[in-house]
């Protein structure tokens, strides 16, 4: 009897480990992006994001290797401390990494895995850092006009947003407003993370991602929303405001 007694304390730590697993499970469930490698700020154009949910299932987003953003099925799993994403990537790469979870709480995740370079037989340990994210595309919804920016004609040019994820791309040409014939783009949004796959002008209409952080701003029925897009430091590389036309 005293045997099964020295017993009961450790079974019933055993089931709070479980149960305590099972709650850092939960919060791994809803979307990221990733925001920093090794503590370092990494630039706009060297995002990717994932979404999991209660399923198993996720959904890992990142640009191919012609520079087209993708989003691929995936299947996750979280056991222990070791968190694994398994799929085919956007650039065809096989991935079933464990990943050594450090930190999930409300706002961010921080997990780390090793590698090991090519010549090298030591495994370096590379930490990514992750910021939780809403998504939600209601707020980008509709017709904007570029009214400042160092990508685009300044006031020549409109975007017209849909909520199936395409958008129209319209010009001024002799004061009328004409629908390119390039139009096919597609549209993603990760919070406040945005990339449109967009037809490149310089490149025979050969369709790129253009990354993009957004903050949106609305004063009664004006909208506005700065587009930037800076290198690892933090230094502007491109922005552009627009500017929400209530048709």
């Amino acid at each position: 009897m005293r045997r099964y007694c020295y017993l009961l304390p450790v079974i019933a730590l055993l089931c709070a480990c479980t149960a305590t697993n099972q709650y850092t499970k939960s919060k791994l469930n809803g979307t990221w992006v990733l925001e920093r490698i090794n503590d370092q700020r990494i630039a706009t154009d060297e995002r990717l994001s994932f979404t999991v949910n209660d399923k198993e299932k996720a959904l890992y987003c990142q640009t191919d290797n012609q520079s087209v953003w993708k989003e691929c099925d995936f299947k996750w799993k979280f056991e222990g401390d070791t968190f694994t994403l398994t799929g085919t990537d956007a650039k065809g790469g096989q991935m079933n990494r464990p990943n050594t979870l450090k930190v999930v709480n409300d706002t961010m995740m921080i997990f780390s895995y090793d590698t090991t370079p090519n010549g090298s037989a030591t495994p370096q340990s590379t930490s990514n850092q992750y910021r939780r994210v809403l998504t939600s595309k209601s707020k980008y919804l509709g017709t904007w006009q570029v009214i400042d920016g160092t990508v685009d004609s300044i006031n020549k040019v409109r975007y017209v947003f849909s909520e199936t994820g395409t958008y129209e791309y319209y010009s001024l040409k002799n004061e009328t407003w004409v629908k390119n014939e390039t139009n096919g783009g597609s549209w993603f949004t990760y919070g406040d993370f945005i990339v449109m796959n967009a037809p490149s002008a310089n490149d025979g209409g050969v369709i790129k991602a253009q990354l993009w952080d957004t903050s949106l701003a609305t004063v009664g029925s004006d909208k506005t929303w700065l587009q930037t897009n800076t290198d690892a430091g933090g230094a502007m590389l491109k922005s552009r405001t627009l500017k929400f036309i209530i048709k």
